[in-house]
């Protein structure tokens, strides 16, 4: 995978960090995104790309917003644009079957919360739809 991709990568797991209602990220959510990058990567590539992640939490999480005020939906609006932007450059290089392994990713990352939030499933369902991935909706119940 190119460094472009997995910067990208590392960038949509930080985003959907910033849609939780939590304002921390948990372990077991850092440990996914670990996982992930171990699978591609050797140890020192993956501790570059963490330190990556945590700087991209730092930069999308967003400090204390009131819920559905309009600074939280200017927001909400930033970051949509900003996974179609992560989207697109995703698409010119993985192939569809490479796609759904993110989006299967994203979605283990999604369900280590306390609850799957309807944020979370527009997210998902965003993603899904900038890969093309049709059949999402159908799936996006089971979730």
């Amino acid at each position: 995978m190119s460094e472009n991709i997995l910067n990208a990568l590392v960038q949509l797991f930080a985003l959907i960090a910033d849609i939780h209602d939590e304002k921390e990220i948990t372990g077991k959510e850092k440990e996914i995104v670990r996982s992930f990058l171990a699978r591609q990567l050797n140890n020192e590539l993956v501790e570059k790309y963490m330190k990556i992640f945590e700087e991209n939490l730092d930069r999308f999480t967003s400090e204390n917003i009131s819920k559905d005020s309009i600074r939280d939906r200017k927001r909400t609006s930033l970051n949509a644009m900003r996974i179609l932007a992560i989207c697109e450059k995703i698409n010119e290089e993985l192939q569809q079957k490479q796609k759904m392994y993110v989006l299967v990713q994203l979605a283990d990352y999604i369900s280590k919360g306390a609850e799957i939030t309807e944020n979370e499933i527009d997210f998902l369902q965003t993603v899904a739809n900038a890969f093309y991935v049709p059949s999402f909706q159908t799936c996006r119940t089971s979730l």
